[in-house]
């Protein structure tokens, strides 16, 4: 991860790199981001050449996302008990769910809403 160190102010990357997906994938009418979660979904456990490269990609999400949570705590602006595993679950959930939400909710800004409210109930929030 050579854009992210652990001095930058991490809660504030997560926020903006949540908006900022949900800004993507709000003015996204061709649904590019959804055929990815879809492919991810349908050939995971089902094609032997492809599923296993997008499981890959998704597990590489999640582990970034363990990172970027270890030096949240080492910043000291998160909890050190905090269930970082757990933490860095909801985040990968919450991006791959959006594609599923945002068949039925098309406003971008209610579509932000709910990822702030996560964040916010996961203490990733920072404005």
């Amino acid at each position: 991860m050579d854009w992210a160190t652990p001095d930058m102010p991490v809660k504030k990357f997560l926020t903006n790199l949540f908006r900022a997906a949900f800004k993507v994938r709000g003015s996204d009418p061709k649904s590019w981001v959804c055929l990815v979660i879809n492919s991810i979904t349908e050939f995971c456990d089902t094609d032997d050449q492809s599923g296993p490269v997008l499981e890959q990609a998704v597990l590489r999400n999640w582990t970034l996302f363990e990172q970027l949570l270890n030096w949240v705590v080492v910043q000291g602006v998160v909890d050190l008990n905090s269930d970082l595993h757990a933490k860095a679950l909801a985040l990968q959930n919450l991006l791959i769910r959006l594609n599923a939400m945002c068949k039925v909710i098309e406003k971008e800004d209610d579509l932000w809403l709910a990822a702030k409210v996560t964040l916010i109930g996961l203490e990733l929030y920072d404005e």
